[in-house]
């Protein structure tokens, strides 16, 4: 499978409709916790660091995002 790194809503689509597995910058922060590669406090972090360059994204996702990065460090 080959995979694209995309946040704008026009490329997704367009990467998808040609056969490509999409991931945005959370998706990758996600896999790269499953993957052990960053801590979950480390990718809440930059989740942060994110919001505060200008990342637009809906507060609930990302309340829901660090809620589940919170039960994975357990």
């Amino acid at each position: 499978m080959k995979v694209i790194a995309a946040n704008e809503e026009e490329v997704r689509n367009v990467a998808e409709e040609a056969g490509f597995q999409v991931k945005g910058c959370l998706g990758i922060l996600v896999d790269s916790v499953k993957n052990k590669i960053i801590s979950s406090g480390q990718a809440m972090q930059d989740i942060d660091d994110l919001v505060a360059s200008g990342y637009r994204i809906n507060g609930d996702i990302i309340k829901g995002l660090k809620e589940t990065l919170r039960r994975w460090d357990r």
